[in-house]
């Protein structure tokens, strides 16, 4: 079982994605501003708070394998890094 974060999961194409994951066994937890309107999750996913700016509050659920652009050819170097880290602690 993968663990998915959605930031974004409580609209349309947040929640079939969502039901859709969870149906195939996955641990769904859906990102949301106010995760107590959040009432209509399919089952099996759930909601979280989040602030749309930080990794507050979520950010451990994560395990360290967040996704983000691609680091290119020559991988990481020293500038790009902190700019990498970042993005995957941010909304896109």
């Amino acid at each position: 079982m993968t663990r998915v974060l959605i930031a974004g999961g409580t609209g349309l194409i947040g929640r079939a994605l969502s039901a859709d994951l969870a149906v195939d066994g996955h641990e769904v937890i859906v990102l949301s501003r106010s995760p107590e309107r959040a009432t209509h999750l399919p089952g099996g996913v759930r909601a979280e708070p989040w602030d749309a700016r930080s990794a507050e509050g979520w950010g451990h659920l994560a395990d360290g394998n967040l996704q983000g652009p691609n680091p290119g050819p020559n991988g990481l170097r020293k500038p790009c890094g902190r700019c990498l880290s970042d993005d995957r602690l941010r909304p896109a």
